[in-house]
């Protein structure tokens, strides 16, 4: 968990090279744990390196799921925090819930 944003990521040679494609709109649930909640997917971003620092940008959002795509990148579905009953975006719970810009390979 990185303050604000909650943090997920999973290697992609491990079965979780679909995280950072998730079709925006889509709902998703975090079942447990700090991050436990309902969250809609709102755009992707790609970065062209794997590791380093956590980019500034992260805490624009309240999820963020990360996975390497092929030798040199990492990817990124980017979301917002759902009301449990009604669906609409929460309060911020620190992330800024906007919109993100589409990524670009290359």
């Amino acid at each position: 968990m990185t303050v604000p944003t909650c943090l997920l990521a999973g290697h992609d040679y491990a079965g979780w090279h679909w995280i950072d494609d998730i079709d925006k709109g889509t709902i998703v649930k975090v079942m447990t744990g700090p991050c436990a909640g309902r969250y809609r997917i709102v755009g992707h971003k790609w970065q062209s390196r794997k590791g380093g620092p956590i980019p500034s940008w992260m805490s624009d959002f309240d999820l963020v799921l990360q996975t390497c795509t092929g030798a040199s990148g990492m990817g990124f579905s980017l979301a917002q925090r759902l009301e449990p009953e009604t669906g609409t975006p929460a309060p911020s719970s620190g992330g800024r819930n906007r919109e993100a810009a589409p990524r670009g390979r290359g």
